[in-house]
């Protein structure tokens, strides 16, 4: 996330000079093309930020419900031992 925001802090700057050093409309008009891009992929990093973060939440999930059937199965033989 942080490398994320970043990216997008160094090409709104590149923007920034771009729209500086260039004043036709033709500039602008590119400057606004590259603006769209960026909302663009903007946008898709994000989603798939979220994407892979909603996987490792569903492995995260996944592997404590592992890690509670083996204690429960643990404990069922430590009990069969006992007896």
């Amino acid at each position: 996330e942080e490398d994320f925001s970043r990216i997008c802090h160094e090409e709104q700057e590149a923007m920034a000079y771009l729209r500086d050093v260039w004043q036709s409309a033709k500039a602008t008009s590119f400057g606004h093309y590259l603006e769209d891009v960026h909302e663009q992929e903007k946008a898709s990093w994000r989603k798939q930020f979220q994407a892979k973060e909603a996987e490792m939440q569903t492995k995260l999930a996944s592997c404590q419900k592992t890690m509670h059937q083996l204690e429960n199965q643990q404990r069922s033989i430590r009990k069969e031992l006992i007896q």
